[in-house]
């Protein structure tokens, strides 16, 4: 277990929840457990990057038709949106169509990356 996993406030927090979703669903723990242990072989870290690249691949590949269908012609809204939704991949396909797309989808990266370890670190 990671230090950070094994902080005793998120374990407080996670542990009522679980305790409460197993009370309203009626589920006993061992079947909780085997199923989580299931689905953390069958997702593993390994398939979460696979997801992550092929997110960004799709982003930076279909971008323009999704844009020019909807009709987005500024730059700035282009390059923060391929930066929030297509990772790195998008960010650098932005910078190389047009410096300021490149520097919004950097923005949009960083601040999404921003949010969710702060959201994560205050929900998770």
């Amino acid at each position: 277990m990671s230090a950070w996993a094994a902080r005793p406030e998120r374990t407080r927090c996670c542990g009522r929840w679980r305790a409460g979703l197993f009370v309203a669903t009626r589920t006993p723990y061992p079947t909780y457990f085997a199923g989580a242990q299931f689905v953390h072989v069958l997702l593993g870290p390994s398939v979460v990057a696979v997801f992550a690249v092929v997110t960004g691949l799709v982003g930076a590949l279909s971008g323009k038709y999704v844009f020019d269908g909807l009709r987005i012609g500024a730059w700035a809204v282009r390059g923060f949106a391929l930066g929030t939704t297509a990772h790195g991949i998008g960010a650098a396909r932005a910078l190389q169509v047009d410096a300021d797309a490149g520097a919004y989808a950097g923005i949009a990266l960083g601040l999404q990356v921003l949010l969710a370890s702060l959201l994560f670190h205050w929900f998770g």
